[in-house]
């Protein structure tokens, strides 16, 4: 359990899932956001 390359592996498999995550809601929220968000100051303006 005080092995350094635990340690390495449980950092890289959160940050593997982390990134996994940002990109599954890129993909899932992104198409619907950004035009929304980009039509709303233009049409204000």
């Amino acid at each position: 359990m005080a092995d350094p390359y635990v340690g390495i592996l449980v950092m890289g498999f959160f940050s593997t899932g982390f990134l996994i995550t940002m990109l599954v809601l890129a993909t899932v929220l992104g198409p619907k956001n950004p035009t929304k968000t980009k039509q709303l100051p233009f049409e204000c303006g």
